[in-house]
């Protein structure tokens, strides 16, 4: 019962537990809330990972399956050749029964227990009990419990991979999504930019436009200064620059001119550099 109870259970299948999973199928089986915030690139690697291990378990799986199948038919060939063995035995002690009926009685008292010929009735009998009991026992009761529990795996496994192939589609979609997503913030924040650039500029325009008239008035205002200090000077000037002709005139020619034409000249010249 100790040997069932081994079988059955998990403790000659390394690397699960107590429910049939391993502990990395167990984790990438048992998704939180949580993972919906880690990033869609570790998410795709964690479900790849997963279902590799998965696929790697079954095949594992499958390789254990394979083998005991082949222990079982090596074991059922071995059952066969002893029974035609026992068989052959039996045969061969029945002859020599046969041939030494007539033999010394004295000759059965030697030798081995095991090697009497008197012994080897009961022991085929019991060797051919002890392998059909154990035969019954192996395909009755150990090996349906084996493959009910590799079967049972077998189903979780697979359940494990299509949760997988679950997960890493949500994955995608969440990639999608947040791909999709990307695209329009960036959509949106181009808009924004372009109108923020075009109420710039509109503002900027208007501000030269404004400037450009401050400026164009001040400067008219400053040409009208100018003019009105230059009437000024020029008024200033004349008097002295009239007087000062006339004396350069005199001591030129010795000809005192007329008042009127040395203005009129004065008044054409300071015109003409003005």
């Amino acid at each position: 019962m100790d040997e069932t109870r081994d079988i059955e259970g998990t403790e000659s299948f390394p690397g699960f537990d107590e429910s049939g999973y391993t502990s990395d199928n167990a984790e990438a089986a048992s998704p939180t809330g949580e993972s919906a915030d880690v990033s869609t690139d570790s998410m795709d690697a964690a479900a790849q990972n997963n279902v590799e291990k998965l696929e790697k378990d079954v095949d594992a799986l499958n390789t254990g399956v394979d083998s005991l199948n082949t222990g079982v038919k090596a074991l059922e060939q071995q059952i066969e050749g002893l029974k035609k063995d026992i068989e052959t035995i039996s045969g061969d002690i029945e002859h020599e029964l046969h041939t030494e009926t007539h033999a010394p009685a004295e000759s059965h008292d030697m030798g081995m227990p095991q090697l009497n010929p008197e012994w080897f009735p009961s022991q085929l009998f019991w060797l051919t009990a002890c392998f059909i009991v154990l035969y019954l026992f192996m395909s009755r009761l150990i090996i349906p419990k084996i493959q009910n529990v590799l079967e049972y795996r077998s189903s979780r496994i697979e359940q494990d991979l299509n949760r997988a192939d679950n997960l890493k589609a949500e994955a995608e979609d969440v990639q999608q999504g947040y791909e999709k997503a990307m695209i329009e913030a960036r959509d949106n924040a181009t808009a924004t930019i372009a109108d923020a650039q075009s109420a710039i500029d509109t503002k900027m325009a208007d501000e030269f436009a404004a400037l450009d008239a401050k400026l164009a008035k001040k400067m008219a205002e400053a040409e009208s200064s100018i003019a009105k200090a230059k009437q000024a000077a020029y008024k200033e000037v004349a008097p002295v620059a009239t007087e000062l002709a006339g004396t350069i005139v005199e001591q030129l020619v010795h000809v005192k001119p007329a008042a009127d034409k040395l203005d009129s000249a004065v008044s054409a010249h300071m015109k003409k550099q003005g």
